[in-house]
């Protein structure tokens, strides 16, 4: 007589499967959420240089950079916040800061200048990246 054949997974086989998808996950998901963080840095950033050069474009007409109210104050411009860009002007001059909000609030780069020579630097990371890593 004949031992009827059993159909599906053992436990075994299943736990397997669970700590293959468990390893993957653990690995993935953190890299995806650095790459959703790089970008969001990398959308601010452009945002950034479209500022700069919409002051540049308001100072080689009036003079000065002070007075542009046209300038945007979060980025993305629209959306859910994950910057809050100010500027501040001197005599001859200005300086672009993005300060890290909403989901950004742990990104590694930290905040963000921008000058009008084109010096971009970061201002408060909490690791020992350096400006031209965190400005690509």
């Amino acid at each position: 007589m004949r031992k009827p054949r059993s159909e599906g997974f053992t436990l075994i086989e299943l736990m397997i499967a669970v700590v293959i998808v468990a390893i993957l996950s653990a690995v993935a998901v953190p890299s995806y959420q650095e790459h959703v963080r790089r970008t969001k840095r990398i959308e601010c950033q452009a945002v950034m240089l479209k500022a700069a050069s919409m002051l540049e474009r308001h100072y080689s007409v009036n003079h000065t950079y002070s007075g542009l109210t046209a300038l945007p104050t979060q980025c993305p411009e629209s959306g859910a916040k994950t910057y809050t860009l100010a500027a501040t002007y001197t005599s001859d001059g200005f300086k672009l800061t993005a300060t890290r909000a909403g989901s950004q609030t742990n990104d590694q780069c930290g905040n963000f200048t921008l000058d009008h020579t084109g010096a971009k630097e970061v201002v408060s990371g909490t690791t020992s990246l350096s400006a031209s890593e965190c400005w690509r």
